[in-house]
């Protein structure tokens, strides 16, 4: 989570994958993960890697807006990310 505050999404999204290593269901874990994944994608400069990361940010989201803790956090990403897919398009 640090690393995500500090705009280190590569090192953030290494440290989640370790956590998800160690729990595969962890909801919140997926909604970092889809948040650096979706920040990646703004910086990203191949536009196959930059629709690759959107769609798995998108994919986690989805998931994760069924978790009634997670649900008013997770919608307003779920929207952003599903307008850039769109654009992307």
């Amino acid at each position: 989570m640090c690393m995500r505050k500090l705009g280190r999404w590569t090192e953030a999204l290494q440290n989640i994958d370790s956590a998800l290593r160690l729990n595969p269901s962890h909801a919140k874990a997926k909604v970092n993960k889809a948040i650096c994944l979706a920040e990646l994608s703004k910086i990203e400069g191949d536009l196959h890697k930059r629709k690759q990361n959107l769609t798995e940010a998108h994919q986690l989201l989805q998931a994760a807006v069924y978790h009634p803790e997670l649900s008013q956090e997770v919608e307003p990403i779920l929207q952003k990310v599903e307008m850039l897919l769109e654009y992307y398009r």
